[in-house]
């Protein structure tokens, strides 16, 4: 009887060309201060709501503060971001390369090391991935040649500054 030889299972992503791990949110500490701030801002904003008698903003206000709560008090967890051939696979979810529409990379050596993806689409957001000690230049040379590079942006958005200062 002849011999079955073996093959080896193919990734159906492609082959893998680059992979790093990365926290999910920043582990930064939250101060005493940045709590009474948030607390302040918070309780003016109800004391507004309150007087205007604008209960429904109340309810969001509301709503908004358990949420980042919550989200404060949910530890970060550690992902994987690979590139493969035919796209990049970000904690789980796969995006074809004909899906994003744009990327850039921030790096500034004692700051901001993140590489951004901007998905095609009217609700996808674009959103980040921090390249902690992975070197940018070869990611760079990996994403130009499949995803179309957006030079003009040189810092992080305002939606990534506004996650920043409020630590989520």
């Amino acid at each position: 009887m002849p011999e079955k030889k073996q093959i080896a299972p193919t990734d159906p992503l492609g082959k893998k060309l680059l992979s790093w791990e990365f926290w999910e949110k920043d582990k930064g500490k939250k101060t005493t201060g940045f709590y009474t701030l948030i607390f302040v801002i918070f309780l003016g904003l109800m004391v507004v709501c309150i007087f205007t008698k604008n209960f429904l903003f109340l309810i969001f206000l509301i709503l908004f503060l358990v949420i980042l709560i919550s989200e404060w008090n949910r530890p970060a967890q550690q992902k994987e971001a690979s590139i493969y051939e035919d796209g990049i696979m970000v904690a789980q979810k796969f995006y074809r390369f004909d899906q994003i529409e744009t990327f850039w990379i921030i790096y500034e050596p004692q700051g901001s090391k993140k590489l951004f993806l901007n998905p095609k689409g009217v609700l996808n957001l674009e959103f980040s991935v921090s390249l902690e000690k992975q070197d940018p230049i070869k990611l760079r040379e990996i994403l130009k040649e499949r995803v179309k590079e957006d030079l003009e942006r040189k810092e992080d958005s305002v939606f990534e500054r506004l996650k920043q200062w409020l630590k989520i």
